[in-house]
């Protein structure tokens, strides 16, 4: 059945995770079906699909979990821009990441584990669904956090993705006041210009006048 359908996928999805981030709650989630045998003969068995059911449950409470984690970074950092390589909580991140591709498919009616009611509830707290503006947040918030330790925005090109990053800001923005093609929105403009940014660093990114 479809039901029957989507449990098993969404027990692989968690199957998957676990098996990256090697924890506990692998060894106690783990099932006889996780080998090669789960073919289609397998999955028809009466009591193959009573045990994706139970399963499913406990797929279903471990989604909420990882909601309600989201949830608490969202009390503690004031923005829903899970960094994709966060030390404290990687399980979230990779959860996060998942939430994206499960959207994804969603959106090109495929097959999808997200349920609208699960969907809702990340609309709900402004959750980010596109993986490029996730990454320019996520270098704004690190932007941010550069500020508040060292009082200024002046970052050095050295800085690793954050050094790169606000260069590759400085280019765009020459290309929007311009008013040429830039991934540069007035909304990501004010955002940067609210921490007091200086869009022409040491050299200008103009070109001299012919």
């Amino acid at each position: 059945s479809s039901n029957a359908a989507q449990a098993y996928q969404e027990v692989r999805h968690v199957q998957a995770d676990q098996t990256s981030s090697n924890t506990s709650a692998s060894n106690r989630t783990s099932t006889t079906y996780s080998g090669t045998g789960d073919d289609e003969s397998t999955r028809s068995d009466p009591s193959f699909v009573t045990r994706l059911k139970s399963d499913s449950s406990q797929v279903h409470d471990r989604w909420d979990d990882r909601f309600e984690e989201l949830r608490r970074f969202v009390r503690q950092n004031g923005h829903c821009h899970v960094p994709t390589r966060l030390e404290s909580n990687p399980s979230l991140a990779r959860w996060c990441k998942r939430q994206r591709y499960q959207h994804k498919l969603k959106q090109a009616g495929d097959h999808s584990a997200l349920t609208d009611e699960r969907e809702q509830q990340l609309d709900d707290i402004e959750f980010v669904w596109d993986a490029h503006t996730s990454s320019w947040e996520e270098r704004f918030m690190e932007l941010v956090e550069f500020k508040n330790k060292n009082g200024h925005t002046s970052v050095p090109r050295s800085k690793g993705k954050l050094g790169s990053w606000v260069k590759s800001q400085r280019r765009q923005h020459a290309l929007y006041i311009r008013g040429l093609k830039t991934h540069l929105t007035p909304n990501r403009v004010a955002k940067i210009n609210s921490l007091g940014f200086q869009w022409v660093g040491s050299k200008s990114p103009f070109p001299k006048e012919s």
